[in-house]
């Protein structure tokens, strides 16, 4: 289990309730980058795109459960960020305790209420 989740970055488990395979995310033995939470908030402030690794609870699409995707912040909450998803084509909100990485592309966006403002300064 250990070699695993050091290895994949999250462990699976069958759950009692639904009889499902779920994932949990793990950091065992990784790397130790900047905190995750801190490049979200600085990414936001700067609308810079993201870079994430996402630990999803179920594989609905029959990928596995960790995805890289690219995204762009457009809230960020108590324990969830609501953001663009290039890989999904739209707005998704994600846990940040199941995001093992993150890390700034460098790539500018705007978001739709900073085009609105725009038009009225």
């Amino acid at each position: 289990l250990y070699e695993y989740g050091r290895k994949k970055g999250h462990v699976l488990f069958e759950s009692y309730f639904d009889k499902k395979v779920h994932s949990i995310p793990v950091s065992w033995g990784g790397i130790v980058n900047e905190p995750v939470l801190k490049t979200i908030e600085d990414a936001f402030l700067n609308r810079t795109r993201l870079v994430i690794e996402y630990v999803s609870s179920e594989d609905n699409d029959g990928q596995g459960f960790k995805k890289e995707r690219v995204i762009e912040v457009h809230k960020i909450k108590k324990d969830e960020i609501e953001a663009y998803c290039h890989l999904r084509g739209g707005l998704r909100n994600f846990r940040i305790n199941r995001i093992l990485k993150a890390v700034a592309t460098g790539e500018v966006y705007t978001l739709p209420q900073d085009a609105q403002t725009s038009l009225f300064s």
